[in-house]
């Protein structure tokens, strides 16, 4: 849904900082063979990619935890890119040659299965503490007209809805939430800052 303001950010707020094009899908040719490799890079450069990245290493120094990428060196990225789509996908088993390199260091569970494990589950379940559902009330970012609260709590109320029953549709509800509350506890913060000066 690139091109366009999400239904969720406040329509005036999103044209005045030039959001629709700032989504807009960039295209650049890239001498690769297949759109796998391509999606590869893609999301190597991805906006996404960067910010989870900051994020990680921000909430990492804070414990005093350096953060270290091994697999985001430049010469495994390329050695990555070089491998044939059959060295990395097998019978439905994503990063094959990974696993069966280490395979004799992890768990036969791990190495065998065909899924990958995410933490989304703990994003949503993050929100609880911070407020759950009434996090998306009473919105500093909508007093600001950032966000549109209704359209948030929709969104909110379906993926609890998909949550409690095991429906995965709830993950990518899940991450923007999890976005949305770090702004709008910041933006509290901020609010409660200005008051106290």
């Amino acid at each position: 849904r690139r091109g366009r303001t999400p239904e969720w950010i406040n329509q005036e707020f999103g044209a005045c900082v030039g959001l629709r094009e700032r989504l807009a899908r960039h295209t650049i040719d890239l001498p690769y063979s297949s759109l796998e490799r391509h999606d590869t890079w893609h999301e190597g450069i991805s906006g996404s990619s960067a910010y989870i990245e900051e994020t990680i290493e921000r909430s990492s120094a804070r414990t005093g935890t350096e953060m270290w990428h091994p697999l985001m060196d430049l010469r495994i990225v390329n050695f990555g890119l070089a491998l044939p789509t059959e060295q990395r996908w097998r019978d439905g088993r994503a990063k094959d040659l990974l696993r069966r390199a280490m395979a004799p260091y992890l768990p036969a569970a791990i190495a065998a299965r065909t899924s990958s494990p995410d933490a989304t589950h703990l994003l949503f379940e993050g929100l609880e503490p911070e407020g759950g559902r009434r996090l998306f009330q009473d919105m500093e970012a909508g007093r600001q007209g950032w966000v549109r609260e209704d359209v948030l709590l929709a969104r909110f109320d379906r993926a609890a809805a998909f949550y409690r029953t095991g429906d995965r549709r709830y993950a990518p509800l899940a991450m923007m939430l999890w976005r949305v509350a770090a702004v709008e506890l910041w933006a509290r913060a901020m609010a409660a800052e200005t008051v106290v000066q």
